[in-house]
């Protein structure tokens, strides 16, 4: 997996891309197939902005998050990048095993929750 992480308006300190491919490594959990994730931290009046494009086998995955601080922008990021690559390696396990989903189940699932009997639309 190729990581390539650039700055917009501001130099990258050698300390936050350590913390971010850190964090970006782990995203070979959820997907096997990643190809390149291109983080792009950004300063845009005051706001720290993080930016992730993710290439992958057949897929490509776009999360921007606004913040604060850039450490708490990238864990949002890294956050949200999972929750879509989560999201699609169910949705693919789903197609492959014949299995329907109602978009309700889809949410409680996502959320790690489970749903009643009485509570199922089907």
């Amino acid at each position: 997996m190729r990581v390539i992480i650039t700055g917009r308006h501001m130099s990258v300190s050698a300390a936050i891309k350590d913390y971010a491919r850190e964090k970006v490594d782990r995203l070979d959990r959820y997907h096997r197939g990643i190809d390149t994730v291109r983080l792009t931290l950004d300063v845009e009046h005051g706001d720290n902005i993080a930016e992730a494009v993710v290439t992958a086998t057949r897929a490509t995955f776009v999360v921007r998050v606004q913040g604060g601080d850039m450490y708490a922008a990238i864990d949002t990021l890294m956050d949200k990048t999972q929750k879509q690559l989560r999201r699609h390696k169910e949705k693919i396990a789903d197609r492959v095993t014949g299995k329907k989903v109602s978009k309700k189940q889809g949410t409680a699932r996502l959320r790690g929750e489970k749903l009643d009997e009485s509570q199922d639309p089907r």
